[in-house]
């Protein structure tokens, strides 16, 4: 960088500081879908399966990729509980435990979007936990801030990982993706749900590969605008 950009780049900033230009929360979207949609027009050729239906993609995930082996699956954002009971009914390896994670109280902060907006408490339980006759399970009830570096006291690095991220929000994916990096098998699958939002679940995604400079396999997605995604992290 020359001594003229490195001047002409403290200026500007002073005259931004001094002017208090404000956040503008819709510019920051706009941006950061652009670069989703830059990421997914570079990459979507290596998506092998596009579904549908979110339970399809499940099926394929379960049957082609895992083949109904033993897993341990990590839910984050269990809401009414219906994705945890279709992996549940799809894997029915007896030997194969499933872990979810959420609040059942809702959304523990306002859900910001420029097209819609999910207030504090959205997807909200009244805090009542999915009941299951299946035995393979465990809910973990809280933040996921909170519960999830509990539960990670006792973990030990599985042979095969599913983790299915349906948080929403930025600050929740990224603390889970940090905290599991170092418990991430050879043998693993990450799901985004919301991918598409692009400030969110996807912002997380990327920063999280960038910053820790980790390479990844795409799997599968969903076919409207990409929203839903099966990621292999190469580890």
């Amino acid at each position: 960088m020359s001594n003229l950009s490195f001047i002409l780049g403290r200026k500007i900033r002073l005259i931004i500081y001094t002017l208090r230009i404000p956040y503008f929360y819709t510019l920051d979207y706009i941006l950061q879908f652009l670069k989703f949609s830059n990421w997914i027009k570079k990459n979507k050729y290596q998506f092998k399966e596009v579904f549908e239906e979110r339970t399809d993609l499940y099926k394929y995930i379960n049957n082609k990729i895992i083949k109904n082996k033993k897993i341990t699956y990590l839910e984050f954002g269990v809401a009414n509980g219906d994705s945890f009971k279709e992996w549940i009914n799809f894997n029915s390896n007896k030997k194969s435990f499933f872990f979810g994670f959420d609040t059942f109280t809702g959304l523990p902060e306002d859900y910001v979007n420029p097209f819609y907006n999910l207030s504090k408490g959205n997807f909200s339980q009244n805090g009542n936990i999915p009941k299951l006759k299946d035995k393979r399970h465990k809910f973990y009830k809280g933040l996921i801030q909170k519960t999830l570096p509990i539960f990670l006291k006792k973990f030990k690095k599985p042979e095969y990982l599913v983790v299915n991220v349906d948080v929403d929000l930025y600050s929740a994916t990224m603390f889970i993706l940090c905290n599991l990096k170092d418990y991430i098998p050879k043998n693993n699958i990450f799901i985004f749900d919301e991918f598409a939002t692009g400030i969110h679940e996807f912002r997380a995604f990327k920063d999280f590969v960038d910053s820790y400079r980790i390479k990844y396999k795409l799997i599968s997605s969903s076919n409207d605008c990409y929203s839903r995604v099966a990621i292999k992290f190469i580890i």
